[in-house]
């Protein structure tokens, strides 16, 4: 039998401890944009073009491939063509991301200015520093007030920018005449090794792979150095043994000579990201470069020399006669 309290005593007589309550975690989202950083100064500019078809992943911060609420791999997500990615259904931790641009993209320069909003998060290998997706509102974590997802958080501060590769090409000949320009019957000169250099300095230019950026021209006197990244350059021409660099008469762009006679070593000139100036739309399709400058051509004239011989003409008839 149990005792009833007297009224108004409230005295523990009995507990029953088993009685639990988990919170559940709120469901939290990341985002938000990739885009084309067309004046390559790390930031969202306007008229500044989004980029679709760049594929994320989502890792955790030790390595690990990210899982979802559901116990299930987060699947790679890829910008639509508003360049915009949102992966959802996650769980408040830390995390970063991998990006991966279509081929013919790079990235921009990483964590420019203060603005977390219009700067660019991921490194020259397209992985981000790590970020916190917060279990509530505060820092870069913020309210999704989307009501077709399941996250009612999100970290919508998680950006790139990409920049298109770039190439340089063109030609170079045997310059009969000695004109500096490209005259027809004049023919191409193989074998001629094209380095690429940044203006004021001899060290040559690595791609935006790590490769020496080089080329030598081929049977037809053609030459293309790929994989670049927008700047301003300098290229040096080295000719097969025999030849020299022609005269720069300063003529059309097309058919010119450009390096110097003595160096071999053209001007300043700039590759950009957009068709510009001499760069146009490179629409080879088994390059990776987007825009090209095919106007960086050189001309070659054979050397020559004269001889033969000089003589005491003992018997005063010009003529070299034996003894």
């Amino acid at each position: 039998s149990y005792d009833l309290l007297p009224e108004g005593d409230t005295t523990t007589k009995f507990v029953n401890p088993t009685i639990d309550a988990g919170v559940i975690a709120p469901v939290v989202a990341v985002g938000d944009y990739v885009w084309r950083d067309d004046n390559l100064n790390g930031l969202q500019t306007a008229g500044e073009p989004p980029m679709a078809d760049v594929k994320v992943e989502l890792f955790y911060s030790d390595g690990s491939p990210a899982m979802d609420a559901d116990g299930n791999p987060v699947a790679a997500v890829y910008t639509d063509a508003s360049g915009k990615y949102f992966i959802d259904n996650l769980i408040p931790g830390t995390y970063y991301i991998v990006f991966t641009p279509p081929t013919g993209y790079d990235f921009t320069g990483q964590l420019v200015g203060s603005n977390i909003e219009k700067d660019s998060n991921p490194d020259a290998t397209g992985r981000t520093p790590d970020f916190t997706i917060g279990a509530v509102a505060g820092g870069t974590t913020s309210a999704d007030t989307d009501a077709t997802t399941k996250a009612t958080l999100v970290n919508p501060t998680i950006d790139a920018g990409v920049i298109p590769l770039v190439a340089v090409g063109d030609y170079t000949w045997v310059d009969n005449d000695r004109d500096g320009l490209q005259d027809v019957g004049e023919p191409a000169l193989p074998g001629v090794v094209v380095k690429l250099y940044y203006p004021g300095t001899t060290t040559q230019v690595l791609d935006a792979y790590g490769n020496p950026a080089q080329a030598t021209t081929d049977a037809n006197g053609y030459y293309f150095i790929d994989n670049l990244i927008p700047a301003q350059y300098r290229v040096r021409f080295t000719p097969p043994t025999g030849y020299d660099t022609t005269t720069d008469t300063g003529g059309k762009a097309s058919t010119d000579s450009n390096p110097d006679p003595v160096t071999g070593v053209t001007p300043v000139f700039t590759l950009y990201p957009v068709p510009k100036g001499n760069t146009v739309y490179d629409t080879d399709t088994d390059t990776v470069a987007q825009v090209v400058d095919h106007t960086i051509d050189a001309g070659f004239v054979p050397k020559v020399a004269i001889g033969d011989y000089t003589w005491i003409d003992t018997d005063q008839d010009g003529i070299q006669d034996t003894g």
